[in-house]
Formats: structure tokens, sequence, C-alpha cells
């Protein structure tokens, strides 16, 4: 791989805090809480980010947050998806 490459691609090393009283740089990838009903209230976590583009912000947005076991407020209702949307992608087959 060519050093540019690498270098967009590469997060750097953060040290986790210890997890169960055991010191660790793993966790989940994606994990979510979600309580059927109120769901409005489930919170979840995706690492590095939401985006597999290296040009995006959304790239390593969520690295940090979860080298500190943080969630973010996973959204269901439409009014608080539009408000709080960075952007939107509209998919639409060809032809």
């Amino acid at each position: 791989m060519d050093p540019h490459t690498r270098h967009a691609i590469d997060i750097e090393p953060e040290e986790r805090k210890p997890v169960n009283n055991t010191v660790g740089d793993l966790g989940a990838s994606w994990r979510y809480v979600a309580e059927p009903g109120n769901w409005d209230t489930a919170v979840a976590m995706n690492n590095p980010g939401q985006s597999g583009d290296p040009e995006s912000p959304f790239y390593e947005n969520l690295f940090l947050p979860w080298t500190r076991d943080e969630t973010f407020p996973l959204l269901f209702d439409r009014a608080q998806i539009t408000e709080n949307a960075a952007l939107r992608v509209r998919l639409e087959p060809a032809g």
C-alpha cells in the first residue's frame, strides 16, 4: 500500500480504559441498547465512524467516543432524524 493511502486510512491508536477490571484495546465495533416500545431512548456506537470513506468527516468521528465507551442517540422518530441529519442520500434504480 502506498504511503498516501496508508496515511488516509490509518486512525491513530488510543488507549482504552479498563473494561471489567481487565486492560484491553478491543471492544464491540457495533453495539446498541434499545427498549422495544420505547425506541426513542435507544443508543448506539459504531467504531470508528459511520463511513467507510477516508475522505468523509464521518470516517473516524466515533473513534474517540468508542474508546471512552460512549454512545450516541439511535434516532427512530422521523422528525428527530430530519433535524439531526448531516446529509441525505437518495438511491434510485438505474434505467
